[in-house]
């Protein structure tokens, strides 16, 4: 039997999978394993794989008692904590194949001394750590001048040894740990009393660095393992570098910017890992907290662990985490490796040697991040009312400042400074010595859904104390948004495939030309409910293919993922797979051979399938079993393809194989927020869709859209919640309104209209029943208390857009058009407030008086009856002007009205008699008006007349004039024209005998004079 490992699958042809058929798939597939993470350091199984060879037993309570005595004699004496400055020398030994220097692990020397500066820089507490126990160690670090000969070395602190004809007795690389023990370093050292010996070379099994442990003494039993075949640290050639300049990209490599030799230096001279390599162990310093294991990766701070500390220091060199974040040596770290250079044989005498130094330094400054960008999140963790995060961009200088300079950042890209971040440090300054700065961006979190944006970071030089580096001279940031979601206060199912009436969309994939076992669709798989999917190895016999599979199906067994239709996951999160399945297949002492599992492939590549993390086994159950898995939060908001993945090897076989049935993927969209003060504030620019999203859970409180100009900061809170009708009164009545209530509050006056969508869950609205949709949104003025009542002077009623999604996602919502914004809640349909009347004017024009007013806020309004009075006490109604909204309106209403039968001198009392179509009705304040009387301005002749008439003016002027009979009306209009005192024939209508009136208007002058016309 063989073992198979599952990691990767590359699936070059696929077939569509019918019921009727299944086409022949994948003449070729590719199978990949991948390897754990191993740990980054491996001196503590060295350290312990040498006391077991010198039969040494509690080495590390022994050493850590004589170093607490000597910790002890220190304070006692009040040295501890002094900082006794130590010039250690050093020589590189670049263990190569023969290669040219400067490719393969023939490192140049470039590179050598870009680790050295970063070696001194991490210990002399110039990496800009962030926390006041760091402290400088005293160690200073120089390249040798001499070799053991005296000699002057070409390369100072180098030592170039070809393994293949220095070292003919270690195999090929990558080298064991004991590989190089045994054969590469006793035929390279040089006297470890002289130089501290530091080795580059690569090893095998995936380790970075080991290190020798400082000895406590000499005396034959209190060895640590040390000796002067073997003490000093080696590490890999990938590792090698500095911050400044990185040994490549960080994106592959977290550990390629120098900090693994700073970690293993630390254990040459003293220091244990910062979780003391125990679950919640310890490192003997208390200014370091207890971590619970070993960090790989990045991190932000709060970090707690079950230990029950609150914040890990990850940035700890002793940690394993990313160069990158690595930064801190503590004081009673420090303390140690002052004690151990004190008292520890080949430390003491070290920094008396005589071989000669060569002191290294560079002044390079650059950008430090894995490669020259980095991938942020908009998401903000603090500020009120607006969110954001504050982003930090380490500028360094590869060991320190020459002299004081000062960077001058700019910014570009395509993020919009101001709105999507803000430039906190817009200069930096390096005074002489200092070695590293922080340049901090703010990243503003709103609630707009916008594609990733770009910052980037670039700086222009003033002073000679720093030289650009010829790399890293700009660095971009990539903002990503996190406002991509559906609104879903129910879980949404993105699969539910049973196999019975479609597998439209779903294919086989294999690893063979014309394989025997694959995957089918159709009844030979006992237990299931009608059809499933499973494995066969006769799936030409389609619906009733057995469900068994054939052992020798190819020389190395076969492979065969059944793949689901793109699963669209994006807005969604919290993705779970429920499914049926059954499988026995080959499983023993030694392992499982023949079993199935799950695998998702990216959207952009549905042959490439992966197992997901936490893969279940699926073997070794002959029954038909329900089972559920969770997705880890990285399928939150993306595509895939999900697969059942079968595996059989060629040697012996347990049936049946697997087989799956009744595929149910659920996500969950974002919820409705229902929790009393969850607040949310955001920046609303012109013509957006702003979410508000509140700051406690991250659900939904409201959507702003539209608005016609920028609004600036917004903020939002449930001020009220519950699921219960609530009274709301008016002077029309007792009303109905939701429990729920949303304030909105701009931070400055905003004068234009927006939009406002409410959004209530299923348990919210259910009281209201049927009427859900016909339901109205009450906006009420600041500071108004809703248990006492409200008015038309304080509060509007306004017909929504309902969209009904209760029954899909759970939800429903009523978006209305304001203008302002303040409190706001849903009312049952029949709510009404008394019409405002916003105006209400009467004015002569011309030989009419005028009528005008303006509403606000109608609902269920008929109409005005137009009333008039001569005494301003008897009214009688003149016309009725119908109301020109037949339903809630957020905005203002013109009316008019002219009176025309008036009289000069008259005063005329008017009032407007507002009437509900329930028969209601309501007064208008009384408004008057007059035409004034005139002194007559003109003549006429003849008078009487017939046929025509002449209007001679006493000046001449531009006027109208109309011929008006006894009763007002106006019988014939000449319009505006010259007029002289010579006077303008008038062409008199066909009339009956009788007196007229002849009127002259001119603007607001009025004549009359009677005319007989015969």
């Amino acid at each position: 039997m063989k073992k198979v490992s599952v990691a990767l699958i590359m699936f070059l042809a696929i077939g569509a999978v019918s019921r009727a058929q299944q086409q022949v798939v994948a003449p070729s597939l590719k199978r990949t394993s991948t390897t754990a993470r191993p740990d980054r350091c491996a001196t503590v199984q060295y350290m312990h794989q040498l006391y077991k060879q010198a039969g040494i037993t509690n080495a590390d309570a022994s050493f850590e008692t004589w170093i607490g005595q000597k910790i002890m004699e220190k304070k006692k004496l009040g040295t501890l904590g002094t900082i006794i400055n130590y010039q250690v020398p050093v020589i590189f030994h670049i263990v190569h194949q023969g290669t040219a220097v400067g490719t393969g692990d023939n490192l140049s020397q470039a590179r050598i001394q870009s680790q050295l500066a970063q070696l001194n820089k991490d210990f002399a507490n110039l990496s800009n750590s962030p926390y006041g126990v760091a402290s400088t160690t005293g160690l200073i670090f120089n390249l040798a001048q001499t070799d053991p000969n005296g000699l002057n070395l070409a390369e100072p602190g180098i030592h170039r040894v070809n393994a293949t004809t220095d070292l003919t007795s270690l195999p090929a690389p990558p080298y064991s740990m004991n590989d190089f023990d045994t054969y590469g370093k006793p035929n390279s050292i040089w006297n470890p009393a002289k130089y501290l010996n530091i080795w580059i070379a690569p090893l095998s099994g995936g380790i970075l660095g080991y290190s020798t442990f400082p000895v406590q003494s000499g005396l034959p039993g209190l060895s640590t393992g040390e000796t002067d075949q073997n003490a000093g640290v080696v590490v890999v050639p990938s590792s090698v570098g500095s911050l400044v300049t990185p040994n490549g990209s960080c994106l592959g490599d977290g550990n390629i910017m120098g900090k693994t030799l700073t970690h293993e230096m630390g254990h040459f001279f003293g220091l244990r890992h910062i979780w003391g390599d125990a679950t919640c162990g310890t490192d003997y310093c208390d200014d370091t907290p207890i971590h619970q294991d070993a960090n790989y990766g990045t991190f932000s701070h709060p970090k707690s662990n079950s230990c029950g500390t609150l914040d890990e220091m990850f940035e700890n060199y002793m940690d394993y985490t990313d160069d990158v974040q690595l930064n801190t040596f503590t004081a009673n770290q420090v303390d140690r490796m002052q004690v151990v250079m004190l008292n520890s044989p080949r430390r003491t005498v070290l920094a008396n040697s005589s071989v000669g130094v060569v002191n290294f330094t560079s002044n390079l400054v650059a950008f430090v991040g894995c490669g020259s960008s980095l991938t942020e999140s908009e998401t903000g963790t603090t500020g009120d009312p607006l969110r954001y995060h504050d982003l930090k961009i380490t500028i360094a200088v590869e060991d320190r400042a020459s002299g004081p300079a000062t960077l001058t950042i700019g910014a570009s890209g395509t993020a919009t400074s101001g709105v999507d971040y803000t430039l906190l440090t817009p200069t930096v300054s390096f005074a002489t010595g200092e070695g590293s700065k922080e340049v901090v961006i703010r990243i503003w979190d709103d609630g707009i859904v916008e594609p990733s944006e770009s910052v980037t970071l670039s700086y222009v030089i003033s002073g000679t104390g720093v030289v650009a580096s010829p790399t890293q001279q700009v660095f971009t940031v990539n903002i990503t948004d996190d406002d991509t979601y559906t609104i879903a206060q129910s879980s949404i199912t993105l699969l539910n495939q049973d196999f019975e009436t479609s597998v439209s969309g779903w294919t086989t994939l294999s690893n063979v030309t014309n394989p025997v076992n694959g995957f089918t669709v159709g009844q030979g798989a006992t237990g299931f409910t009608g059809n499933s999917a499973y494995i066969s190895n006769n799936r030409s016999l389609g619906a009733t293919a057995p469900n068994t599979y054939t052992i020798d199906d190819a020389p190395d067994g076969s492979l065969s993922v059944i793949s689901s239709p793109l699963i669209n996951a994006t807005g969604l999160s919290n993705l779970k797979l429920a499914y049926k399945w059954k499988c026995v297949g080959e499983k023993d002492a030694d392992g499982i051979w023949d079993y199935g599992t799950i695998m998702t492939a990216p959207s952009t590549n549905a042959l490439g399938f992966t197992s997901v993390p936490g893969a279940p086994s699926l073997v070794s159950n002959p029954d038909v079993i329900a089972d559920n898995y969770s997705f880890p939060a990285s399928y939150n908001n993306s595509s895939f393809y999900l697969g059942f993945y079968w595996e059989n090897d060629n040697n012996t076989g347990t049936q049946p194989p697997l087989a799956v049935d009744e595929l149910v993927i659920t996500a969950d969209g974002k919820k409705i927020e229902q929790t009393v003060n969850s607040n949310r504030g955001n920046n609303v620019p012109a013509s957006t869709k702003v979410d508000f999203t509140s700051v406690q859970d991250g659900e939904i409180i409201t959507t702003i859209t539209d608005a016609t100009a920028s609004i600036g900061t917004v903020s939002t809170v449930v001020l009220q919640a519950g699921t219960t009708q609530v009274n709301i009164t008016t002077p029309k009545g007792t009303y109905k309104r939701s429990a729920k209530v949303i304030k909105i509050t701009p931070q400055t006056t905003y004068t234009g209209t927006a939009k406002v969508t409410l959004y209530f869950t299923q348990a919210e609205i259910s009281v209201w029943n049927s009427s859900r949709s016909q339901l109205k949104v009450m906006q009420v003025n600041d500071g108004v208390d809703l248990s006492v009542g409200v008015n038309n002077s304080n509060a509007k009623i306004l017909t929504p857009t309902v969209d009904d999604q209760l029954t899909a996602k759970g939800y429903i919502s009523y978006t209305v058009t304001v203008t302002g914004f303040s409190q706001f809640f849903v009312v049952e349909p029949t709510t009404a407030l008394p019409v405002k009347l916003i105006s209400f004017t009467a004015k002569p024009a011309a030989a009419t008086i005028q009528l005008q007013w303006a509403t606000a806020n109608e609902i269920n309004n008929k109409g005005f009856f137009v009333e008039r009075s001569t005494d301003g006490a008897n009214f009688s109604s003149l016309g009725f002007v119908n109301s020109k909204v037949t339903a809630g309106y957020s905005g203002n209403t013109d009316y008019a009205y002219t009176d025309a039968n008036v009289s000069l001198g008259t005063i005329y009392y008017y009032r407007l008699k507002q009437q509900d179509v329930d028969g209601n009705f309501t007064y208008s304040p009384v408004r008057s008006a007059s035409l004034a009387p005139m002194t007559a301005r003109f003549n006429v002749f003849p008078n009487p007349a017939s046929g025509s008439t002449r209007l001679m003016p006493s000046k001449n002027m531009q006027a109208s004039v109309q011929l008006i009979n006894q009763t007002g009306q106006i019988l014939k209009f000449w319009p505006r024209q010259n007029m002289t005192v010579a006077g303008v024939e008038l062409a008199l209508p066909a009339l009956p005998a009788g007196i007229y009136t002849l009127r002259l208007i001119e603007d607001a002058n009025i004549s009359t004079q009677k005319i007989t016309i015969q």
